[in-house]
């Protein structure tokens, strides 16, 4: 277990200075769904300030989460992802009777503009089925706060195999729901 935690610290370090730049974020006071949802609404909220007067209410933001919680497939959220025209919408009623779409994604923003990158690690998730373990996902990929890609460390004993079969017990067991919506981009490593 410590080389898993060494080397998931190497990754994160990593990848804040990929390219000799500081690209990824890195967010340790992120440890739970709630916190990952509030990181997702401020960014949201601060790339659609030209849609949006104040900050989104809860009744507000309960629709949107409940849009991307409805992605349960890896189809479902790939399309989400790409959007229209390479621009990821979410539809929300306003509470001052207006209807509007935010921007989550824009394919022409990715790598520049308003696209934030970000990390997470050992991201608390309670379980879904009855007398299944709470679990605990080791390093998460954000992009404009969803989570988009995720990693399991598997020490160099272990067969980078038991790493996608802990993944494939998530899906099982239903972890990859509500933020952590079905995506086809994941992937587990062997340190």
């Amino acid at each position: 277990m410590g080389s898993e935690l060494q080397f998931e610290k190497d990754l994160i370090t990593y990848l804040q200075h990929l390219g000799g730049q500081k690209q990824w974020e890195y967010l340790p006071q992120i440890k739970t769904t709630n916190q990952l949802w509030a990181n997702f609404k401020h960014i949201l909220e601060a790339n659609n300030q030209n849609r949006l007067t104040e900050p989104l209410s809860v009744d507000e933001f309960a629709q949107i989460k409940a849009e991307i919680s409805r992605l349960n497939t890896p189809y479902a959220a790939g399309q989400f992802l790409y959007g229209f025209n390479g621009i990821s919408q979410v539809e929300v009623n306003l509470d001052n009777g207006e209807h509007t779409f935010l921007t989550v994604f824009d394919q022409a923003e990715v790598g520049a503009g308003n696209t934030t990158y970000q990390i997470v690690n050992q991201i608390k998730r309670p379980n879904v089925l009855p007398g299944k373990e709470n679990r605990r996902f080791d390093t998460t990929l954000l992009i404009n706060g969803l989570p988009i890609i995720q990693i399991e460390e598997k020490a160099t004993a272990h067969e980078a195999q038991e790493a996608l079969n802990q993944m494939h017990q998530y899906i099982l067991e239903g972890q990859y729901s509500d933020i952590f919506f079905h995506r086809p981009n994941s992937g587990g490593h062997d340190s």
